[in-house]
């Protein structure tokens, strides 16, 4: 079965949890930022292997860094689904600019923190929704 995938990669069970740690680290992030907090990319428009996850297996994410400026919050993670970024990582928040920046920031270094485990599901979004079958 083909299915049409805009990205894929885990999906947090509770995106809620992971803001609610940003918040309590006083990390910075400005009034009216967007925020995102839901997954860790896989690979953004995937093609062939990158397409093959275990969708539907239970996974855990470990916050091991972060990273922000004014206008881009995000954390770094170590989990077991692999990733075609350098850098695997959970956009938290962006304030006017894309969340695929994180990746340029990522470049630049983080700051090491020992963060929260993180539980969520492999997925993918195909455009409308997140599924995981």
């Amino acid at each position: 079965m083909q299915r049409r995938m805009i990205y894929n990669g885990v999906f947090l069970d509770d995106p809620k949890e992971l803001l609610q740690w940003w918040i309590a680290q006083g990390f910075f992030m400005p009034k009216g930022a967007e925020v995102k907090c839901h997954h860790m990319t896989r690979a953004f428009k995937p093609k062939g292997e990158e397409q093959n996850l275990p969708y539907g297996d239970k996974t855990k994410v470990k916050v091991v860094g972060v990273a922000y400026t004014p206008q881009i919050g995000t954390v770094v993670v170590e989990c077991s689904t692999p990733s075609r970024n350098r850098v695997k990582h959970i956009t938290v928040w962006v304030d006017g600019i894309p969340p695929s920046k994180s990746n340029d920031l990522l470049e630049e270094g983080y700051q090491e923190v020992s963060g929260p485990t993180l539980s969520g599901r492999v997925g993918y979004f195909d455009g409308e929704m997140v599924r995981t079958d």
